[in-house]
């Protein structure tokens, strides 16, 4: 598990988060806590830092982007390529540079999957989203 000063800027953010909070919406705001580096022969817990992965992401799915809401990324935002909904799973995805990123929301729970990989690089986040 990540550390103690991400998680409650998190939860302010994502407010009085609960089952359900994240039922499909047109904007999401997501906190990543968990950053995994799979480039390996095993999976390493790393900081979003050292990987260059924004802690926390707003979704607009109607504004169709991502940005990342950290301040180190100075509101930096990605087009996204596309949004499919399938059962009760939201899954974005966009692309930066030579960076692919796939995320994966449950819409009843809120919790999230982020992939992020490059040529050189698979990167595994988890965390959880709800509406602003």
């Amino acid at each position: 598990m990540r550390y103690a000063s991400i998680v409650p800027i998190a939860l302010m953010l994502l407010g009085a988060a609960t089952a359900g909070a994240a039922a499909p919406a047109s904007r999401l705001v997501c906190a990543i806590v968990d950053v995994f580096d799979c480039s390996e022969k095993e999976c390493t817990e790393v900081t979003s830092e050292a990987v260059g992965v924004p802690d926390l992401l707003r979704l607009d799915i109607a504004g169709k982007s991502v940005s990342a809401l950290d301040p180190e990324f100075a509101g930096r935002a990605s087009k996204l390529e596309s949004v499919s909904r399938d059962k009760n799973k939201t899954t974005a995805r966009t692309h930066d540079g030579e960076r692919s990123l796939v995320l994966v929301v449950d819409d009843e729970s809120g919790f999230a999957e982020l992939t992020v990989s490059d040529p050189k690089t698979v990167l595994v986040g988890f965390g959880e989203c709800s509406h602003p």
